[in-house]
C-alpha cells in the first residue's frame, strides 16, 4: 500500500541515477504481500542527496488507515550497532579512549569469567565480534534504572567464553553492551545521552531515540507476529530490555538514517566538515583493518 504523499522527485545531481519508480514500488508491494510485511520505508541516496524516499504499508493491522511514511519510526534492532561503533570511533578520534587498550584498563572494575582473557579484550574485539563471548539475545522486559550497568557488572563475570579473544568471529549482542558501558563510564555520561550528544544531534537525527515513551509520541510501526493461520497480530505488550540498548534498542526513521548513511558514503564528512577522520571510517568499512 503506497502512501498518499506526493511523488518524490530526483535530486539535482549532475548525473542522477535513473530509477524505474513504478517497477520498484510494484516489486516492493508484491514482496511485502508475499512475505507478510506490514510496513516498510525506503530511501535511495547518493553521498550528497536523497533521490527517493517513500513509505509502504500500514503501521498496525489494527489501524489500517495509519499509513507508513519516510518519517515513520521503526525499531531498527541491530542497525543500532553501527551507530554505537561510530560513537566509539568519535571517542577514539578525540583521544578519550583507545580501541586497542584492554577494556579492563579503561574500566578497572570490569570482570570477565576468564581472568586471562580479561587482560586481552579490547573495544576492537567487542566491535568486531571477536571477543570470544558466547552469543546472547534480548530476553524479557527490563526498564529498571542502571540496568546496563547491572548487566555488565553483575552478569558479565559469569558469562562463558567459547574461544580466546581475537581468534573467531561470533555475533555478540553482549559485546556491544560492554562497549557501550565502557564508553558510558569513561565519559561519565549515560549511554543514551552520549549517543544523542555524539551521533544523533550532530547528524540531525532528531527523531532517533532509545526511549520507547519518546518514540510513541511519533508515528511508530508496530511489531507484528505471524499467526499460524497466516494473519498478522500486533505484538503486545511492547518488550523493551534496556540492558541490551547498545545492541539493538534504537528507534529511527529512514530519513534520519539517511544522514548516517551519507556520513559513511562521504568517508566521515558532513556538509563539508570532518565528523570522523577518514582513516577511522575506512577501518570500519574494511574488515581486515578492524580485526586484530
Amino acid at each position: 500500500m503506497q502512501t498518499n504523499d506526493p511523488q518524490p522527485t530526483p535530486a539535482a545531481d549532475q548525473n542522477p541515477p535513473q530509477l524505474d519508480i513504478e517497477r520498484l514500488e510494484a516489486d516492493i508491494e508484491h514482496r511485502m504481500a508475499t512475505s507478510h510485511v506490514p510496513a516498510l520505508a525506503l530511501a535511495i541516496v547518493t553521498p550528497q542527496t536523497t533521490i527517493y524516499a517513500n513509505g509502504f504499508g500500514i503501521l498496525s493491522v489494527d489501524e489500517t488507515d495509519m499509513l507508513t511514511t519516510p518519517n515513520t519510526l521503526f525499531r531498527i534492532a541491530s542497525f543500532t550497532k553501527p551507530l554505537v561503533g561510530t560513537m566509539i570511533m568519535r571517542l577514539q578520534a578525540s583521544g578519550r579512549l583507545s580501541i586497542d587498550q584492554p577494556v579492563t584498563e579503561l574500566v578497572p572494575a570490569l570482570r570477565f569469567q576468564n581472568e586471562a582473557y580479561s587482560q586481552q579484550i579490547t573495544l576492537r574485539h567487542l566491535l568486531s565480534h571477536t571477543a570470544g563471548l558466547r552469543p546472547t539475545g534480548v530476553s524479557g522486559d527490563n526498564r529498571t534504572e542502571n540496568v546496563l550497568a547491572h548487566l555488565v557488572t553483575t552478569e558479565l563475570p559469569h558469562w562463558p567464553f567459547f574461544a580466546p579473544p581475537g581468534t573467531l568471529h561470533a555475533y555478540s549482542n553482549l559485546g556491544l553492551c560492554v562497549a557501550g558501558y565502557v564508553a558510558e563510564v569513561l565519559t561519565q555520561t549515560p549511554f543514551e545521552q552520549l549517543m544523542k550528544d555524539e551521533i544523533f544531534t550532530p547528524l540531525g537525527m532528531y527523531q532517533t531515540t532509545f526511549d520507547p515513551f519518546m518514540a510513541m509520541t511519533f508515528r511508530v510501526a508496530q511489531a507484528h507476529n505471524l499467526l499460524s493461520d497466516g494473519h498478522l497480530a500486533v505484538q503486545r505488550p511492547l518488550v523493551h530490555n534496556a540492558a541490551f540498548t547498545p545492541a539493538g534498542g534504537a528507534f529511527s526513521t529512514v530519513l534520519d538514517f539517511v544522514h548516517f548513511v551519507q556520513l559513511r558514503l562521504n568517508r566521515g564528512s558532513v556538509n563539508g566538515q570532518v565528523f570522523l577522520p577518514t582513516e577511522l571510517i575506512d577501518m570500519m568499512h574494511h574488515t581486515d583493518r578492524l580485526i586484530p
